[in-house]
Order: C-alpha cells, then sequence, then structure tokens
C-alpha cells in the first residue's frame, strides 16, 4: 500500500490513490491495515488452493509462463495459446475461448533482494519473468501497453 517511489509516474500514483484513498485516515495508527491471526500463507493462501482443488482446479508447479499467444481482431483480444518452461522443457498449453486467464505483467518487488546488518543487498538487474511475460504480450498489440517505460530504468 503507498509503495510508489520517486521514479514511478504521476499515473502510477493516481492508481495507488484510487486504491487506497478511503484507508487514509487509518494509515497514523495502523487501524486502516488488515493483519490475519496466523501467518499470510496459512490463514489465506493454503485455504484458497485447498477450496480450488476441491472444486476441480489442478495447480501445476515447476513452472514459467514465457507467453500468451492472442487472436486479436477489431472486437476481441482471445487468449488462444499459453507458452511455458515446464521442469525446463519448453511446452505450450491450447486454450478455448471460455478458459480464463489471469497474466501478472510486471512487479515492482521482482528481482528484489535481501540485505542484513552486515551486507547490502546485491542489485539484480536482469530480466525477470514477469517482465519478459509482458514484453512478449506486448509485443502482439500495442493496446498491451509499453513494459519497457516500467522496467528499463
Amino acid at each position: 500500500m503507498f509503495a510508489f517511489e520517486e521514479w514511478h509516474s504521476a499515473l502510477e500514483m493516481r492508481r495507488y490513490i484510487q486504491r487506497f484513498i478511503h484507508h487514509i485516515g487509518g494509515l497514523p495508527d495502523f487501524s486502516a491495515l488488515k493483519f490475519t491471526k496466523y501467518n499470510q500463507y496459512e490463514s489465506l493462501i493454503l485455504p484458497m488452493i485447498k477450496y480450488l482443488e476441491s472444486n476441480g482446479v489442478h495447480f501445476q508447479y515447476n513452472t514459467t509462463v514465457t507467453n500468451v499467444i492472442f487472436e486479436i481482431t477489431e472486437d476481441k483480444k482471445v487468449a488462444k495459446q499459453i507458452v511455458c518452461i515446464k521442469d525446463g522443457k519448453e511446452e505450450t498449453i491450447d486454450l478455448v475461448e471460455d478458459d480464463l486467464v489471469f497474466v501478472t505483467n510486471g512487479s515492482c518487488t521482482e528481482n528484489s533482494t535481501l540485505g542484513d546488518d552486515n551486507h547490502a543487498p546485491v542489485l539484480n538487474t536482469t530480466e525477470g519473468g514477469c517482465w519478459r511475460l509482458w514484453r512478449n504480450i506486448a509485443a502482439q498489440d500495442s493496446s498491451f501497453g509499453r513494459p519497457d517505460k516500467f522496467c528499463t530504468n
């Protein structure tokens, strides 16, 4: 929440304000922040995974999605194929129009590194998976945005 940095654009700040402005009054005493009773993985993620699995959702681990191939017309964009690397081998997953595809297109925390009291964090400038995925998608149509504006400087 409100994690924008000095290099972010006014558009990024606008997005944060629209998303979190209703919490502004609770920031001084942290009453706007929500915490789980236990750690977030056991309180939020694990129950969600169990619920989804019990309703037929299949999770595929050891997989990196490198591209989503779209069929683009004047009226719509339909994801037709997911290109991924699973266990070191490239695979494709064919999609039908009713499939739902959720994409993370860049991350302000990707390639983050940690330091401690005795060691500075190491600067990691390698292109991460989220940025590479967004670049591959954006290469298909300009309406998918311009990731280089966010991840190259």
